[in-house]
């Protein structure tokens, strides 16, 4: 006789164990693995199928206490294979939301005996799930009569029950194909029948289109983890169009974790056009291999000669460029004028007429370019501003069409009016020619191009040593620890102190060092004093603390304040009587702590933010507030009494993010510098939460030890910020390689991977990353920086806005494409410059 221990054990790992006629309602199930568990009349609590792995489990006739509330996320309702609904005139029966009573019973039995196929089809579902074994086999017969009434959905349950051996004398597969074949005209019964052949007889192309189905949702719900499943079954066996799909969903991460170098080595396997298309473009931008232009022709090539039509744009953009071949406009006409004449597509005659225009066919150019927007009009309803635009450069210098200034400056005006940059770029400089500065964009007074760079560095660069020489310590929280008998023993202050801020300042800076000595023959490098000394910080970090004196949040003081805020609070009319609670419980903790000096200056510097109508960050008053002050204190009173729930470390944090998001909110009249910089110190922020835990179970190890990171990489890496001295229970956990700022700061610089951290690459900290960043900051809608800083950064030097008004010409140079849409128009040497200009990189 199994004892309640034995059965309790058993159920803990119940894969394919028959639990029948068992008694286990008081027992706890969370946590159990009950794939394909058999609970036939089992007596059962309640269930929650969250906690539990009750895949394919069988719950016929089980007692369930929240059977009604289980209906989609338990397998007794959501059976694989199944269908649980079925349309009765103009409305559709879900069977997993209709309870088993007498009454409901009645009605479909009435239904029933009239031959009514709905009827047939519902008593059968109700018999099969609620049933006896006994009337599973007589449900097994109702769905066979629904089903010679024309209910192909009772085909398909049919093929169901004797796949599984539910209310049949045996199980078969051939069976059951045969039903779910009758009933393929129902998504679920052509998933089936396809599922079936993939199981029985692992055919290829049925696991591949099990996977399609699932990936579709079709008489499936969408699962891509499931596609992927099936996919990679069928690519085993050498499948093409599968193993192209496990290519595709590992190179995007659907379905499984993304890992492009596992991708590269399926798609590198598939013969097809489809394939090499995905190669091509892989090698063509360096994804999880290194770029190589000549292997990206190669493969957009090939998949050309197989008839692939996105190849063909591909390579003639590869034509015009010269890259991974040699430059041959005369080619790239060829393949744009096939792409336009097989597909018809507007930017393919758009790219056609382009091509005519750079090998000097301009009166065919111009034709196209008419064609192209008259094209646009009619089947997209508005204007190609990029042919237009050309068309105005043609009418301005009368190439290919008659002179005619005044038509070429009225569709340079509805163009740039729609949003196209380039003619907003060139109204500029007309505008500016004829003396109408008035049409400029408002950033001069603004962006100051060439700032005082050396005198700040100074400044910062004193502030920073100022901050190393005070060396601050970061303690244990641990004041106490047991002696080797057991009993509590003092911790000695010297022994709590586990780092010091000068130590891993001293660390980072000798990595730095090495770096720029090692990179020495490189013609551009990174300023690596601006790393630890980025002058631009100024421009939008203000030090909260810098002008409160120690007196000023002293206890009298504190309890003082939280006085005000607790009079001020009663005037916010959504006042409650909770807020003066949390805002004692907010006073108790930092009068409990007196040794927090800085937290209390940063609160008190945060207060003052939010309460001076002076600051750009205070808070918001309606105009019909009597005394905007006082509410303002009560507004602060309210956000401070919402985390008061908080240690004061974890209070340190809500700070933090308060900075923060000032920070992020104070861009609108920042010079290009800072703008830069703060694109950089995101960057680096970035990296540090790189090394985060994200593991459920070490969440608290994981904010603890990110906090610390940030800590002692902020002086390091120049992030903005003032130290808030924290206690740490963890502190060892900073011992770790993933923590220590010498190995730290060599993974910011030379790049790599993380300890413990899988699938994180990190980049090298190069001139050629810092381009990368800008450019995406960029392509952004409302990002730090946007074309408008790009115009007024070309229009303030001469030479670059020389060849500005070339490029806008039609003359490709080394800083501007005039060939490439948007953004494409600034080439990397510009953003060099930029970065050049404003110390961030420099030329050996």
């Amino acid at each position: 006789m199994e004892s309640k221990v034995e059965l309790i054990q058993r159920t803990k790992n119940a894969i394919k164990e028959d639990l029948s006629n068992q008694d286990l309602q008081n027992f706890s199930l969370a946590g159990c693995n009950a794939k394909s568990c058999n609970f036939t009349q089992t007596l059962l609590g309640i269930i929650d199928p969250t906690q539990t792995d009750f895949y394919n489990a069988c719950f016929i006739r089980a007692k369930i206490e929240n059977k009604n509330e289980l209906k989609e996320s338990s397998p007794l309702f959501n059976v694989l294979g199944r269908i649980d609904s079925i349309k009765d005139g103009n409305q559709c029966i879900e069977g997993k939301n209709i309870s088993f009573t007498e009454e409901i019973n009645s009605h479909y039995q009435a239904r029933a005996k009239e031959g009514d196929p709905i009827g047939l089809f519902m008593l059968a579902y109700l018999y099969e799930t609620y049933g006896t074994r006994e009337q599973e086999e007589t449900a097994c017969s109702l769905y066979l009569k629904s089903a010679t009434k024309g209910t192909v959905e009772a085909y398909n349950n049919v093929g169901w029950m004797y796949e599984n051996k539910r209310g049949t004398s045996d199980k078969s597969s051939e069976k059951a194909w045969e039903y779910y074949k009758k009933a393929s005209a129902h998504p679920k019964g052509n998933f089936n029948m396809t599922r079936l052949t993939a199981l029985a007889f692992k055919d290829a192309p049925a696991q591949y289109a099990v996977g399609q189905l699932y990936y579709n949702g079709q008489g499936v719900q969408c699962d891509p983890e499931m596609a992927f499943y099936w996919y990679l079954k069928a690519a085993h066996q050498h499948y093409s169009p599968a193993m192209f799909k496990v290519g595709c969903f590992l190179k995007n991460g659907i379905g499984i974790k993304k890992s492009l170098p596992q991708a590269l080595e399926w798609l590198l396997k598939v013969p097809s056009k489809d394939s090499y298309l995905q190669l091509g473009r892989i090698y063509y931008y360096g994804e999880g291999t290194a770029k190589d232009l000549q292997k990206s022709f190669y493969y957009r090539n090939k998949a050309v000669e197989m008839g692939d039509r996105d190849a063909l744009g591909e390579i003639a953009w590869m034509y015009e460029k010269g890259e991974g071949t040699e430059r041959d406009i005369e080619k790239a006409l060829e393949c744009y004028t096939l792409l336009a004449q097989s597909t018809n597509e507007i930017n393919a005659l758009y790219e056609q007429a382009r091509m005519h225009d750079l090998l000097g066919h301009y009166q065919q150019a111009v034709k196209l370019y008419e064609y192209t927007n008259a094209q646009s009009v009619v089947r997209e309803n508005q204007a190609h501003h990029n042919a237009l635009y050309r068309l105005a450069l043609k009418h301005e210098k009368g190439i290919g069409t008659p002179l005619n200034h005044g038509k070429a400056l009225d569709l340079f005006k509805q163009t740039a009016k729609a949003g196209h940059m380039l003619s907003q770029l060139k109204l500029k400089f007309i505008e500016r020619a004829s003396g109408d500065d008035a049409a400029l964009f408002n950033f001069d007074s603004i962006i100051d191009m060439k700032p005082a760079v050396a005198l700040y560095y100074v400044q910062e660069s004193k502030r920073v040593q100022e901050e190393v020489m005070k060396n601050y310590k970061i303690v244990s929280q641990q004041t106490f620890r047991n002696d080797e008998r057991g009993n509590p023993q003092l911790v000695n202050l010297n022994e709590q102190v586990w780092y010091t801020i000068k130590q891993d300042y001293l660390a980072a800076r000798k990595v730095l060092k090495k770096t720029q000595e090692e990179r020495q023959e490189d013609p551009l490098i990174i300023n690596y004093e601006f790393i630890t000394c980025d002058p631009y910080i100024k421009y939008y970090f203000i030090d909260l603390t810098k002008d409160i004196s120690d007196a000023e949040v002293s206890d009298q003081s504190l309890i003082k304040l939280f006085q005000e805020m607790q009079n001020a609070v009663r005037t916010i009319p959504s006042y409650t009587s909770d807020v003066i609670i949390q805002l004692a419980l907010l006073k108790t903790k930092f009068l409990n702590e007196p040794q927090k000096i800085h937290l209390r200056k940063r609160f008190l510097g945060r207060y003052r933010i939010w309460t001076d109508k002076t600051h750009p960050q205070c808070l918001s008053v309606e105009d019909l507030i009597r005394d905007p002050l006082q509410n303002r204190r009560g507004q602060s009173a309210i956000l401070f009494g919402q985390n008061s729930h908080r240690c004061l470390d974890g209070f340190s944090i809500y700070l933090d993010d308060q900075d923060a998001k000032d920070m992020s909110e104070t861009h609108i009249q920042l010079p290009l510098g800072a703008r830069i910089s703060k694109i950089l110190n995101h960057y680096k922020e970035n990296f540090l939460l790189k090394h985060k835990n994200t593991s459920p179970e070490r969440i608290e190890e994981s904010v603890e030890a990110m906090v610390l990171l940030k800590e002692r990489m902020r002086l390091p890496l120049g992030l903005v910020g003032t130290f808030g001295p924290m206690l740490y229970p963890q502190l060892g956990k900073g011992k770790s390689p993933i923590y220590q700022p010498k190995k730290v700061m060599e993974r910011f610089m030379k790049g790599g991977t993380i300890p413990e951290r899988l699938g994180i690459v990190i980049e090298p900290y190069t001139p050629e990353l810092l381009v990368k960043l800008l450019k995406e900051e960029v392509s952004k809608d409302n990002g730090l920086l946007g074309t408008p800083h790009l115009n007024l950064f070309t229009e303030n030097d001469q030479y670059l806005k020389a060849l500005c008004e070339n490029a806008l010409d039609n003359e490709e140079n080394d800083y501007f494409d005039p060939n490439a849409d948007g953004q494409g128009f600034f080439k990397d040497a510009l953003y060099i410059k930029l970065l050049l200009d404003h110390g961030y990189i420099v030329k050996q």
